[in-house]
């Protein structure tokens, strides 16, 4: 922190001596000082220049003495204020103590009682500074003050209230607001009327539910997606988080969390009365998840801004009445999709016809895959018969046709009924799962290898349109208007340096339209909307023709749901777009009676969870949305730190060696992987797992386990989407050896701690179903699930086997406990933990049970139930 400033001290002089800059905020900068005149040590708040200037002195300096009279044991005093040689001023004592915003930082969660004592001191502070006409506007950690590490004081009142007063609209102008987003009141964030007691009462809610849980209610990566959050969504209740949260609490949170200011505690007292009441309870919607078009409860929860704007949409497609292009009015709802968050689906393959009128996405509906259909206009949404284990959807321009993949198959069906028919020409084709796109010209999608192709619907075979050079992805193909020329995106392991290019189909000229770290383009009446890095939904006036940018790109201020590989739910047509908002992961450990913990709160995309030996610490990996790297990092639990191990920006799926010392990890894009190995603690070199044939990367492509001895690792060599086999590849750079053979794709390897007995899942039956065998193959194999199962992991004695199973619900953790003698048998299931929103992998398992067999380290993600949808999105740009 920098010193004073020479001008500040000398204005101050003979008052004030300015010790040292203690703090700094978006409004002022906070210096320790000492009163001369009393001979005590004072925080000293400076407004930042900027605001000083738009507020100016006198104004400020009348509005913030009206507030000087408060007098209460959890309310921090105004000693003092006024103007220094332009410099606008106010005086508190100094708290020798920390903030809140520091205790949370550093300890994330805090006791249960420590956070109820908090925030009912809190609470009556602002029952007393209420009664006598102050209403703080800034509640937040930041300004509550821990006297001797416990006592809560309440600082700066009436200060976001002066400054608000003194600057009125100006206040703008210099970039600033009052009132913090993460802790700011649905009637704040519209500012569609004077915040009074109730919002003030909202912000506790929202710390109480940090102390307790470890974040905000709302969170995201900017202003505008935290408060797109508060104004369309309803809180999970804290328990969720964290199931030791009594009940009358984790109740008086979701009661100051209420949307409306009618529905929140009227009183400080009554809110502080209420944690302290164990009986307390509140409504029977406390369980209540985001608000969506088509539930019951949304006329009387949506936010008054967007009611308004949803009856302007009612007007549009929706009920079929077009409003006139010059008095259109752009607008935000959530439409309800059940099924299309489901943890089971690999890609929800969200596509909207060209009219804007039809919406079609891959989903469950109870325990099966299929296509699901809703049209714009009606509140049901209806499944597609013929269409189970379908992905890769697409629709005709008026909506009347659905095509979609299944295996390796193409076929198309009139949504009006019939039996769906294979393309002509498609057989043996393989996508990559997410949407096609389609014209007169014919169906363009990606493959599973990487490039473009297109089906011409005529019988002849497919046109290889782009081929791509792994580790590089050419993705997320869109037609233009003209129907000859297509966007699509081009990503690779970096994907800061992915970008968005248009090729001609008759010609194969190609150009790139945008650069640096561009996903998912769609084109839509005169622009191109695209999803950034960092999952900001942007976009730009586009020339369809001449193929280029005619304006500037603008954000609109939503964050969309992106994958690490590169693509994300985003559609654009007609007057609407679509894009799906999933909440992030949450790192969370699963006791054996289903009770959750939450291990980490920062919200990632948390991968490959692997318990070290002794069971202290978690390796993983995640994406860093910033730039798009990938690598590994470690989280000590006992130190509560975590740590990163690699710095290859393309490093994922660690395993613990069998010491515990070193971790392997995989790397398509290293020219020496994909198997790697590092020491634990990240001080070493890299080393690669060889053979006598060199890196292993001609038979090995999904990631697998070592042998308990560490003599070798088991992976998978996929042939194609479809099929696989399991390898060792041996340390000491030994000759691989084939553990299965077969059509089927054997991929997820387990291996018993005493390293006789191989587990893997596999779809020979038409579904994935986890297996046993021998590791050396003696002992026949067993099929271990009954009604579905993925990612087998096994406990600590070679008895216990755990995996996976689809439910209607979600996906839940199951037991099998595995005979040897006289032969290979499940002798018993048990189920460990129901409805699970574990994120599933495809070719691996991404949990991991404790060496001690009492708990399990899982990513879950809340269920995804609906899609945000922007009407007159274009207007937005204006």
């Amino acid at each position: 922190m920098s010193g004073p400033p020479p001008r500040l001290s000398e204005a101050l002089q003979g008052r004030y001596d300015l010790v040292r800059e203690i703090g700094a905020g978006g409004m002022a900068t906070v210096y320790l000082a000492e009163d001369t005149r009393h001979d005590r040590l004072v925080a000293l708040k400076v407004l930042k220049p900027e605001l000083a200037a738009v507020v100016g002195a006198e104004r400020f300096l009348s509005e913030i003495r009206t507030t000087a009279g408060l007098q209460h044991h959890h309310i921090l005093p105004l000693f003092d204020s006024g103007e220094a040689d332009g410099f606008l001023f106010y005086v508190m004592p100094y708290v020798d103590g920390e903030s809140l915003r520091e205790r949370l930082d550093r300890e994330k969660q805090l006791p249960v009682d420590e956070a109820v004592r908090i925030a009912s001191g809190v609470a009556d502070a602002l029952g007393y500074a209420h009664r006598s006409g102050v209403v703080h506007r800034d509640i937040k950690p930041a300004n509550v003050l821990l006297r001797e590490g416990r006592h809560p004081v309440v600082a700066d009142f009436g200060v976001a209230l002066a400054v608000q007063q003194a600057g009125e609209g100006r206040l703008t102008e210099t970039g600033l607001s009052v009132g913090t987003p993460y802790y700011m009141s649905p009637e704040q964030a519209t500012g569609d009327r004077t915040p009074d007691a109730r919002s003030d009462l909202y912000s506790v809610g929202c710390m109480l539910h940090e102390m307790l849980v470890g974040e905000p209610p709302f969170t995201g990566s900017t202003a505008q997606a935290v408060l797109a959050r508060v104004l369309t969504e309803s809180p999970r209740p804290v328990t969720s988080y964290r199931p030791t949260v009594p009940p009358h609490v984790a109740a008086v949170v979701l009661k100051a969390l209420e949307r409306l200011p009618a529905d929140r505690f009227a009183t400080g007292e009554e809110l502080a009365r209420s944690l302290a009441d164990p009986g307390f309870r509140h409504g029977s919607h406390a369980h209540a998840g985001p608000t969506t078009v088509g539930a019951a409860p949304w006329k009387r929860t949506l936010p008054w801004v967007l009611l308004a704007l949803t009856l302007a949409v009612g007007a549009w497609g929706w009920l079929g009445r077009p409003q006139p292009t010059s008095h259109r009015i752009a607008g935000r709802a959530r439409i309800q999709l059940p099924g299309i968050g489901d943890s089971r689906s690999g890609s929800t393959s969200l596509v909207l016809s060209g009219d804007g009128r039809t919406l079609a996405y891959s989903g469950y509906q109870g325990a099966r895959q299929e296509i699901l259909v809703r049209r714009l206009g009606s509140l049901q949404v209806r499944p597609v018969p013929g269409t189970e284990g379908a992905e890769a959807a697409f629709l005709s321009e008026d909506g009347t046709v659905l095509g979609f993949r299944r295996l390796s198959q193409l076929f198309t069906v009139g949504l009006d009924g019939g039996t769906p028919s294979p393309v002509v020409g498609a057989e043996g084709v393989t996508s990559d799962g997410h949407p096609a796109s389609v014209s007169d010209a014919g169906i363009v999608f990606a493959t599973s290898a990487g490039g473009l192709i297109l089906l011409r619907g005529d019988g002849s075979p497919p046109d290889t349109l782009t081929r791509s050079v792994p580790p590089e992805y050419h993705v997320s193909p869109a037609f233009l208007p003209d129907g000859h020329h297509v966007l699509y995106a081009v990503v690779g392991p970096d994907l800061s340096q992915s970008h968005i290019d248009v090729i001609s189909i008759e010609d194969r000229e190609t150009r790139t339209v945008l650069s640096g770290g561009v996903l998912t383009p769609q084109y839509a009446e005169g622009h191109l909307s695209f999803v950034s890095l960092d999952g900001g939904l942007m976009a730009a006036p586009f020339d369809p023709v001449e193929a280029h940018l005619t304006g500037p790109v603008v954000s609109l201020g939503d964050q969309v749901n992106t994958t690490r590989f590169g693509t994300a739910q985003l559609v654009a047509a007609s007057g609407v777009l679509l894009y799906g908002d999933a909440p992030p992961l949450r790192l969370v450990e699963v006791d054996r009676s289903g009770r959750r913990q939450q291990v980490l709160s920062q919200p990632r995309e948390w991968h490959h969870l692997r318990y070290s030996p002794d069971g202290t610490r978690v390796l993983l990996d995640f994406t860093d949305p910033t730039d798009g790297t990938r690598d590994v990092w470690m989280y000590d639990q006992p130190a509560g730190t975590l740590s990163r191990i690699t710095q290859i920006g393309d490093a994922h799926d660690p395993m613990w060696l069998p010491d515990g010392r070193e971790v392997s990890f995989f790397s398509l894009s290293h020219p020496d992987g994909p198997v790697l190995i590092t020491p634990a603690d990240g001080s070493g070199a890299v080393r690669p797992l060889l053979w006598e044939g060199g890196p292993p990367r001609r038979i090995m492509t999904d990631p697998g386990t070592w042998l308990p001895d560490g003599s070798g690792y088991i992976g998978g060599a996929s042939g194609d989407a479809d099929q696989a086999d399991l390898w060792v590849i041996p340390s000491d750079g030994g000759e691989p050896h084939q553990l299965t053979s077969s059509p089927a794709r054997e991929v997820s390897p387990a291996i018993s701690r005493d390293g006789r007995w191989l587990a893997y899942q596999s779809n020979e039956t038409g579904r994935n179903e986890v297996y046993v065998r021998s590791l050396d193959g003696s002992a026949g194999r067993l099929q271990v699930s009954n009604a579905g199962g993925t990612e087998p992991v096994w406990g600590p004695d070679g008895d216990l086997l755990y995996y996976l199973e689809p439910t209607r619900e979600g996906v839940r953790l199951v037991e099998a406990r595995i005979g040897h003698e006289p032969r290979l048998a499940v002798r018993g299931r048990a189920i460990v933990a129901t409805d699970l929103d574990a994120q599933q992998s495809d070719n691996h398992t991404n949990y991991d049970i404790h060496p001690s067999g009492d708990r399990f380290v899982i990513a879950e993600r809340g269920a995804q139930d609906a899609v945000v949808a922007i009407f007159n999105w274009t207007e937005l740009l204006r």
